[in-house]
């Protein structure tokens, strides 16, 4: 009985473990604990506007996407989140160069359902 619950012991460490190194990677530092390293970056996150005026990170993180969870169709971009493809607003693209280089969105939810606030495409390299 005790080995038994050593072993789920065990497996449950793992499965955490797992699930923090495939956790999204935070945008941005809400905190500022990383604005030392580089103010000018967390500077320019914290500027970072939509198309439609949306302030980026004032209101929710941004995430980090692999090139493989967005795509753009017919001139508008696509993201995966929560195991669908969700349509990006043309309003919710930030314009202009992309500083950190790869492709952030910030979702908030709706109803269990991904919205994007904004969406800043990457240089998919």
């Amino acid at each position: 009985m005790r080995a038994r619950l050593q072993n789920t012991h065990t497996v449950r460490s793992m499965m955490v473990a797992l699930l923090l190194m495939s956790a999204p990677v935070a945008a941005r530092d809400p905190e500022g604990k990383y604005a030392q390293v580089d103010p000018e970056m967390h500077k320019w996150f914290e500027q970072l506007k939509s198309e439609g005026g949306e302030a980026c990170c004032a209101l929710s993180d941004g995430n980090t996407l692999r090139d493989t969870d967005w795509r753009s169709q017919n001139g508008h971009f696509q993201v995966f989140l929560a195991n669908e493809w969700i349509d990006v607003p043309d309003v919710a693209v930030v314009k202009g160069p992309n500083r950190f280089g790869r492709t952030v969105v910030w979702p908030y939810y709706e109803d269990g359902h991904p919205t994007i606030r904004c969406f800043m495409p990457g240089s998919m390299i």
